[in-house]
């Protein structure tokens, strides 16, 4: 299910991982962990629409997921 909220085909399994691990499958921790990742650049929208950013792209891959 988190994997639908990125890029397909984008190598994210690592990442997926981790905010699996962070957040313990618990939705709200997601989406909040997502939403801090995206204000530290670590994830950006995939498009121009920043009303309803659809999918992310992990751009900053060395950066430590909190």
């Amino acid at each position: 299910m988190l994997a639908e909220r990125f890029v397909p085909d984008h190598d994210i399994d690592e990442l997926i991982e981790q905010i699996a691990a962070r957040c313990g499958g618990n939705a709200f921790f997601i989406q909040e962990l997502l939403d801090t990742l995206i204000e530290q650049g670590i994830l950006v929208p995939d498009g121009d629409d920043e009303s309803s950013p659809g999918l992310l792209r992990w751009v900053k891959r060395d950066a430590a997921i909190l």
